[in-house]
């Protein structure tokens, strides 16, 4: 993009984290392709450590907010791809992450072997995997002639975006998208029909199960009698791998959980450890007390 004397040199080792705005005065007058397959057409044949990240709603002079979620994950990134001559699946798909809850949007390439390259699309509602087409130089011209006119930019130019930085720097949120509140009407529907949904009651509107627990060495894994008194088993909850979420399937990795989910044993106190599925007594109409310690559900 720089009118240059000479050209310069792409290291085919070189290990590049490219961060590109959608709202750049360099973008010039391509569109988001041409802009992106730009880019991606100086990158050496041989090159399989480059990644190439086009944000839509970025300027010249990248947000606060932009850097914070990104950056750390890049130089992470970067350092573990030359390590381990991979690409670094994990630190990208914390980046995809961390941009699609914030609420920004583009495009995320990188190459998984030499000439190879991977393309995912990301916003704050999809995140997909896209097909890579082949770049393809005009008739009569050679792959490394196919290069646009460069643009040069004079120091009005680049005054101008300096100003427009500091304006998007002066809104709210340093011109980061709203993905929650009144900013965003979607968000603000969907919370509407959520709220008058039927599960919009109360908790005081909803009914509470009273179960006395009982003890576990009483246990009986089939359900049954115990002490006079009918058994309601409850099975255990067996573990089970995670679906994977849309931005491990567009970069091919196993699912993880969005929550880690915690075992716990429920006893009286003179149970032993280890018998199995916890199990509950069915309320008792009797007046007298129970013998058990209580749990409620609601």
């Amino acid at each position: 993009a720089m009118n240059l004397p000479t050209g310069v040199s792409w290291p085919e080792d070189a290990i590049t984290f490219i961060l590109l705005g959608g709202q750049d005065n360099f973008r010039g007058h391509f569109g988001v392709e041409e802009y992106v397959a730009e880019t991606r057409s100086h990158v050496p044949k041989a090159n399989a450590t480059t990644a190439i990240l086009y944000v839509n709603e970025m300027t010249h002079m990248p947000q606060q907010n932009l850097l914070a979620s990104t950056l750390p994950w890049m130089i992470r990134g970067l350092s573990a791809w030359e390590v381990g001559r991979q690409p670094p699946l994990s630190h990208f798909r914390s980046i995809l992450s961390s941009l699609s809850k914030d609420g920004w949007s583009g495009r995320l390439l990188y190459t998984s072997g030499p000439g190879n390259w991977e393309d995912i699309k990301f916003s704050h509602f999809d995140v997909g995997k896209l097909q890579v087409a082949p770049l393809a130089a005009p008739a009569g011209l050679r792959e490394d002639e196919a290069a646009p006119e460069p643009m040069e930019f004079t120091a009005s130019d680049e005054l101008k975006a300096l100003w427009k930085a500091a304006a998007v720097a002066a809104r709210p949120r340093h011109g980061a998208p709203f993905v929650q509140g009144h900013g965003n009407r979607f968000a603000a529907v969907v919370s509407a029909a959520v709220s008058s949904g039927p599960s919009g009651r109360t908790d005081a509107q909803r009914p509470v199960l009273t179960l006395p627990v009982g003890a576990g060495a009483e246990a009986v894994r089939g359900g049954g009698y115990a002490g006079g008194r009918p058994l309601l088993a409850v099975p255990s909850p067996h573990s089970h791998a995670p679906d994977p979420t849309p931005i491990s399937r567009a970069l091919g990795l196993p699912g993880r959980s969005a929550h880690r989910h915690a075992s716990m044993q429920l006893s009286s106190p003179g149970s032993s450890p280890g018998n199995g599925s916890p199990c509950f007594y069915v309320n008792d109409p009797s007046p007298s007390p129970p013998r058990h310690p209580q749990v409620s559900f609601g």
